[in-house]
């Protein structure tokens, strides 16, 4: 990927943001692993579907590729809002 596409610093409400989204589509996926199950195409085209909008709208909004990084590594399902603050 052309890292000049993404800004020096990203600022931190932008990373809020994004830890937002990712645990709106953390939780979408343990829905649908809990109802069709991991292995189930429900839940591999879910997942695919959902990495490739957080990727093209981290580009759009230019966030820096090493945050990108981090943020990916962190898409989860077992670590959702309500495993990380069960009172959330």
């Amino acid at each position: 990927m052309d890292q000049s596409n993404f800004h020096n610093e990203t600022k931190p409400e932008t990373l809020v943001l994004i830890n937002n989204v990712l645990d709106f589509i953390r939780g979408n996926l343990a829905n649908i692993e809990k109802v069709w199950g991991r292995d189930s195409t429900q839940f591999k085209s879910a997942s695919t579907i959902m990495e490739q909008y957080l990727d093209d709208n981290l580009r759009k909004i230019n966030v820096k590729r090493s945050d990108i990084d981090d943020l990916m590594q962190k898409l989860s399902i077992d670590d959702t809002l309500e495993r990380r603050n069960p009172t959330a």
